[in-house]
């Protein structure tokens, strides 16, 4: 099976989109959040590596990416499981919408 090669434009986009993620969770859920986002933050942190490399290593970085964002995403334990309660059911709803909508959308960039 062959591995995807992400490009520049395509690492910039996963970034973006994953801080993005985390500000957003970090900003709706004050508690210490579940090991399934350490695995985004080793992704932004391996793009920032390469990209300071002028990304020389970006097949292995690649690699990287899918297989931190398959552990993040595992089943059972991973960001789909992840939740966050609120009093509000609709704000609750509206908050975890947007979670997911993250998710799909890094999905969609990631192409698992």
């Amino acid at each position: 099976m062959k591995t995807q090669i992400f490009t520049i434009e395509q690492l910039e986009s996963i970034e973006t989109t994953i801080k993005s993620f985390l500000n957003y969770v970090q900003e709706h859920d004050k508690k210490s959040l579940p090991q399934c986002f350490d695995f985004c933050r080793l992704i932004v942190k391996n793009i920032d590596i390469c990209k300071n490399d002028n990304y020389a290593d970006i097949n292995s970085l690649s690699k990287y990416i899918i297989q931190d964002w398959k552990s993040a995403t595992s089943p059972r334990i991973g960001l789909q499981e992840y939740y966050i309660s609120n009093d509000s059911f609709e704000t609750q709803k509206e908050i975890n919408n947007q979670i997911n909508q993250f998710i799909q959308t890094i999905n969609q960039y990631i192409n698992i």
